[in-house]
């Protein structure tokens, strides 16, 4: 389960921003979480309730799923996916080309 491995990384990098920034309290984290990443919302908010610390014992992890673009190699329509190999909205045929998606960002801390 990656989740959990990111559920660490992700509390790693508030306790630095934290001990960086002087602030004591997280109310919220909000996190983008690329349609292509692979990681299931569910399972990382169950891993951060699991790996919570003292300072993110009352914290809200707000999970955003951002869509990717991605480009039909049959009939060339742009279109929004949310997973790999995507049919086509215009043409049925699976999307290949995407540019990102991948990505998992903590976006911003709402902090105390």
């Amino acid at each position: 389960m990656h989740e959990l491995s990111l559920a660490r990384e992700m509390v790693r990098i508030v306790q630095m921003q934290a001990d960086s920034e002087h602030f004591s309290k997280v109310k919220k984290i909000y996190l983008s979480l690329g349609a292509l990443s692979c990681v299931s919302a569910e399972s990382l908010s169950f891993a951060f309730d699991a790996v919570r610390t003292d300072m993110l014992k009352d914290t809200e992890l707000q999970i955003e799923k951002v869509p990717v673009s991605g480009q039909c190699s049959n009939c060339g329509a742009e279109t929004e996916m949310w997973q790999h190999l995507e049919p086509c909205k215009q043409c049925g045929t699976e999307i290949l080309a995407s540019e990102g998606g991948e990505e998992i960002k903590v976006r911003e801390l709402e902090v105390c």
